[in-house]
């Protein structure tokens, strides 16, 4: 009687567990993010697409009538009251360090693409969110604990009871 007792206790005190497909509430948000931020801006003659990645931003510019890439350019790019010149890294492909805009918020950018027939001036948003925090929850090691208590006291009842003398 008294193992019955003690087994249907331990079985009450363990985690439940959901099953797959069921709803149990709300769904918390996701943490981390797939992409990096970034942006696209189009002109008549070219286009850019800028990604902010590991404290560097990167710009891919193409033509809008072939999706070429346009190597050879001069490309400045202003924010918050700072010029910077971007340096091309393969064809098409240029760089610049990210730090005025690697801030979380709404980044307004003005470039200015100039180079082989080329005369641009294109405008586009970057926005940079704020690092993820994950959530935690601090109560996962007391359900394992008070499991774990609850299994050791069981198995001590168990052991006296059918121990032989």
């Amino acid at each position: 009687m008294l193992f019955s007792i003690l087994l249907s206790g331990f079985l009450l005190l363990s985690p439940a567990h959901a099953h797959n497909g069921e709803d149990h509430g709300v769904t918390p948000a996701m943490v981390g993010q797939s992409l990096e931020p970034r942006f696209e801006a189009r002109g008549t003659l070219a286009e850019m697409t800028g990604i902010l990645s590991e404290g560097h931003l990167w710009l891919f510019v193409t033509r809008v009538a072939t999706s070429e890439p346009w190597p050879n350019l001069k490309i400045e790019v202003e924010t918050a009251g700072q010029t910077r010149q971007a340096v091309e890294q393969s064809s098409g492909v240029y760089q610049l360090d990210a730090e005025p805009v690697a801030q979380p918020g709404r980044h307004a950018l003005t470039l200015t693409l100039q180079g082989q027939g080329l005369e641009e001036l294109l405008t586009a948003e970057l926005i940079t969110p704020a690092p993820a925090t994950s959530p935690v929850s601090g109560y996962g090691w007391l359900a394992a604990a008070l499991g774990a208590v609850v299994a050791l006291i069981a198995v001590a009842l168990l052991y006296r009871r059918f121990r032989t003398h």
